[in-house]
């Protein structure tokens, strides 16, 4: 399935997900309204891990962390707020990974992020589908402000970001 979640106008943050099953050509269904979580925040990263779907971080609250399980019809099964994230995030990205210990969520801070950004997070996938504590493994080397949104994504077991970076930041090497 592909989800939309949330949305916003000039008005007001959207209160909305939409789960498209993908068809054997590529295609999608039809889009179909199921229950979305109580409080949308724009800006979010959305991910998907362990038979559950997860929305983390953006605007008003940067800290919002909210979970739902995932039905074979794409339904979603009760969003539940979960434990805070330890600063606000906004401008992040985030990747879900599933590896021989279990899943994991990584999100890497953007440049809304008090730290300016390169802080790396991550919190293990309990088997309810509940996140452990957040850990910070890390700095990304070099890394200062970029422009544009993180983006997550999973090669084979392995987290991987990209963000188009400007100023003396970068990656060394690059």
């Amino acid at each position: 399935f592909v989800y939309l979640l949330g949305g916003q106008t000039d008005e007001a943050l959207g209160e909305a997900a939409l789960p498209a099953a993908v068809c054997s050509t590529g295609s999608l269904s039809l889009w179909r309204s199921v229950a979305a979580p109580a409080s949308v925040n724009s800006g979010a990263v959305a991910l998907a891990a362990a038979g559950h779907l997860y929305l983390l971080g953006g605007e008003p609250d940067g800290t919002a962390v909210w979970t739902a399980k995932t039905g074979p019809d794409g339904s979603l099964l009760g969003w539940k707020s979960g434990q805070p994230l330890p600063v606000d995030l906004l401008g992040h990205g985030g990747v879900a990974t599933d590896g021989p210990d279990g899943s994991c969520i990584f999100l890497l801070e953007g440049r809304e992020s008090a730290s300016l950004g390169g802080v790396l997070r991550s919190a293990s996938v309990n088997p309810d589908g509940s996140l452990g504590p957040w850990q910070s493994p890390g700095v990304v080397p070099g890394w200062e402000f970029h422009w544009g949104p993180v983006r997550g994504f999973d090669v084979d077991g392995q987290a991987c970001f990209a963000a188009p970076v400007i100023g003396q930041g970068g990656f060394p090497g690059t």
